[in-house]
């Protein structure tokens, strides 16, 4: 059985120091070759001569002429990791960090590293990732629970991952087993655990391939990591696990600790390319550290809506005639949606639908009492809603991860182009609130991504549109003091786009939006620095973006975390030591 990372230490680091080097179009991974362990990395190692093959030399493309400093010397440390690897030069396996505040361009180093590995033919030895949807979408991969097959928690113990079935297994051969790099964005919102898990099942995997041998505690199986993002926007949901940079709770996150602490190079980028204004980014960098002055809490109070000096948009003309609201609350994200949506169809003209979920109990519909049940008794988090506000030419957010090989994920934005109803639904009618009840959720939408898609669908599907149809999930209603109602629930995983959750907008720029910093009235919830942080830098300037409503003046002055202090002094060293090594480039 596969061995845990537990010997994980400075002292057997040396481990690391081999890899699987291959030709680029090789099917599985050749053994290992062994590299010194006092090797150094950036000495010059010996050239593999060939008469048939020459060698890979780096690219010279226009497009990393454009690329910031900082970005390109991220980009040329990886190309020279690929370019060894595919001219048959062992090397040491790499483990870094990208950070960098939102809009320095993190995502644009990540296409950048596609390009150049599909430049050199080795586009099927890079895997990109990220821990949610709306950032997998960006940078044209997928969510990495996805692409390992396993929970969003990550998986403990040391079983799971032999005994995976015959499926299961094949897929994740075929995704890790002959990769050269895996690159995982939003790293804030990362678990140890699941960390942990990456690592153990790359371990296992290309263990098995490379010569059938049991897992031998190497982070990863020597596969290079990068770690994109920003430790200073949202953190893992409680209940995932904890943090990287957190203080671990069980044996499993101190294991993954330990991988983590593996990482030794770090780059921040600090080049701004969203925030246009000067005054703007200050306030949002002081932010970060809870350390906002006297002076910025005057520029946040002049954009409150309830302030007398702050200036009001015209909401009829571009671009607050297509102004967005991000809140905390659930609550208040539903009643904004639903008031925007009925102003929306009363200006278009067009017909407000009401769709319903389809829900069956046992394959069959529930009976009046299971309806009561399931309205009073399904969970509260529910990724598909019992009924879903719609209309033609609404802006809409996806709920779920639909196909994130098509950039269709919980949090894409877009357009509803067309709804085509189901064959069984009877004659429309419209109710008192103008609005026109379904019995079924609509057969299809033409739905319109605000990032183009990358593939043509055909069958009569114009370009630059996806077919998006009802999604079924499902789950449990438990009944107190009875029994629980097993429920299979179909329904389109859409919501109005009008407003949503901060959650939701992390990653995302918009052209205007307002923000809600109110305390939730519930016991013990609060807005965190975190929250503020991720709302407040969507928006490219002070003239794009306004408060909706008086808030804690605390929330721009508190610490965000501690324990983050302490990491980013521990990260900063290791800048220093990486710029120092790379400083050839």
């Amino acid at each position: 059985m596969a061995r845990t990372l537990k010997s994980i230490t400075r002292e057997n680091i040396e481990l690391l120091f081999s890899d699987l080097p291959t030709a680029v179009d090789e099917p599985e991974l050749t053994p290992v070759y062994p590299t010194p362990p006092n090797t150094d990395p950036s000495s010059s190692a010996p050239t593999v001569t060939s008469t048939t093959v020459p060698l890979k030399t780096p690219s010279t493309r226009e497009s990393l002429d454009e690329l910031k400093h900082d970005q390109r010397l991220v980009h040329d440390i990886v190309e020279q990791q690929l370019l060894r690897r595919l001219n048959g030069i062992p090397t040491r396996q790499m483990l870094m960090l990208c950070l960098g505040e939102g809009g320095t361009g993190k995502s644009r180093v990540i296409q950048e590293i596609t390009k150049t590995y599909e430049e050199h033919g080795a586009a099927n030895r890079l895997s990109r990732t990220a821990t949610s949807g709306v950032a997998a979408t960006l940078i044209d991969g997928e969510t990495l629970h996805s692409w390992l097959k396993v929970g969003i928690k990550g998986e403990t113990g040391n079983e799971w991952m032999a005994a995976a079935d015959k499926k299961k297994h094949q897929i994740r051969v075929k995704k890790i087993a002959n990769r050269y790099l895996l690159i995982i964005d939003e790293c804030s919102m990362l678990t140890l655990r699941m960390l942990m898990s990456v690592s153990q099942l790359a371990d296992y995997i290309r263990s098995k391939v490379r010569e059938g041998e049991e897992s031998i505690g190497i982070p990863f199986g020597r596969l290079d990591v990068m770690l994109f993002g920003d430790f200073h926007q949202f953190p893992p949901i409680r209940v995932s696990g904890v943090g990287l940079y957190e203080q671990p709770r069980i044996e499993r996150d101190i294991l993954g600790r330990n991988v983590y602490h593996q990482f030794q190079d770090v780059i921040t980028l600090r080049e701004q390319m969203r925030v246009r204004d000067p005054e703007w980014l200050d306030m949002l960098q002081h932010l970060r550290r809870g350390a906002c002055t006297a002076r910025h809490l005057e520029l946040i109070h002049s954009i409150t809506l309830t302030k007398p000096q702050c200036q009001i948009p015209d909401f009829k003309t571009h671009p607050w005639d297509k102004v967005v609201l991000i809140t905390s609350r659930c609550q208040v994200r539903d009643i904004w949606n639903i008031e925007a949506l009925a102003q929306h169809c009363r200006t278009r003209g067009v017909r407000h639908f009401v769709a319903s979920a389809e829900d069956t109990v046992g394959k069959k519909p529930p009976s009046i009492q299971d309806r009561v049940d399931i309205a009073k008794y399904e969970p509260k988090k529910l990724a598909l809603s019992a009924r879903v506000h719609l209309a033609e030419g609404m802006r809409v957010i996806v709920g779920v991860n639909i196909a994130t090989e098509a950039d269709i994920a919980n949090g894409t934005r877009g357009t509803i182009v067309e709804i085509r109803l189901d064959p069984r639904e009877p004659p429309l009618v419209e109710n008192e609130q103008g609005r026109t009840i379904l019995s079924y959720p609509p057969a299809l939408i033409l739905f319109r991504p605000d990032k183009t898609p990358r593939f043509q669908f055909g069958h009569g599907i114009p370009d630059g549109l996806v077919p998006i149809t009802p999604t079924e999930k499902h789950f449990s209603a438990k009944v107190p003091d009875s029994h629980s109602i097993r429920v299979c629930r179909r329904q389109l995983a859409l919501q109005p786009a009008y407003a949503f959750t901060d959650y939701k907008s992390q990653g995302q720029t918009l052209d205007s939006c307002i923000v809600d910093l109110a305390h939730p009235p519930d016991r013990g919830s609060h807005i965190t620095p975190f929250a503020a942080y991720v709302a407040l830098s969507r928006a490219q300037c002070r003239d794009d973006i306004r408060i909706l409503r008086d808030f804690d003046e605390k929330i721009f002055t508190t610490l965000p975390s501690i324990a983050l202090e302490a990491e980013d002094k521990r990260l900063a060293a290791l800048e220093r030591k990486t710029r120092a090594k790379y400083a050839h480039f």
